[in-house]
């Protein structure tokens, strides 16, 4: 993908996200709506769909511009890690801070952004991640498992708790 249209991508992946997170009051609560978008305004229940888009966006794109397969996948899922990570500890740093409505769609933005510029200043350096393969497919397996698990059965931490 060309660097100029990285803003394009960022902006169509968060605006995605958004229509997954009231795809569970907008639907009419069916259950395989759960899985897909946000329940309640917990950090994990904010996170989830924008995900899920990340995830999905990833195939397409794989598909389209056909890079060098083992350093995308790599890249790829370590930016998702630091999204999903930085997110998550920003919401749950600030979940009691402010009551803004504007506050974690904002957090959710920056963070896409600045996982989504990692992912690319990687692709393009020397960094050999692909040695990294099996470990960090093995990570993205996990974070798929509680993606589906965690949405079902949350554990007992302020991570999943609004």
């Amino acid at each position: 993908m060309p660097k100029k249209a990285l803003p394009v991508h960022v902006l169509g992946m968060f605006l995605c996200g958004m229509v997954l997170q009231g795809a569970y009051q907008y639907a009419e609560q069916p259950p395989w709506s759960l899985l897909i978008s946000s329940i309640n305004h917990s950090p994990w229940e904010l996170t989830k769909p924008f995900l899920w888009v990340y995830i999905f966006w990833s195939f397409i794109e794989m598909s389209c511009h056909r890079p060098h397969l083992l350093h995308y996948v790599s890249m790829r899922i370590l930016s998702l890690h630091l999204f999903g990570g930085l997110s998550w500890l920003v919401l749950s740093c600030l979940k009691g801070a402010s009551s803004a409505e504007w506050l974690p769609p904002a957090i959710l933005l920056v963070t896409l952004t600045i996982a989504e510029i990692v992912l690319w200043q990687g692709y393009r350096s020397p960094c050999r991640t692909e040695l990294f393969f099996v470990p960090i497919m093995v990570s993205f397996v996990l974070l798929f498992f509680c993606l589906l698990f965690c949405t079902l059965y949350p554990l007992p931490l302020s991570l999943f708790r609004p």
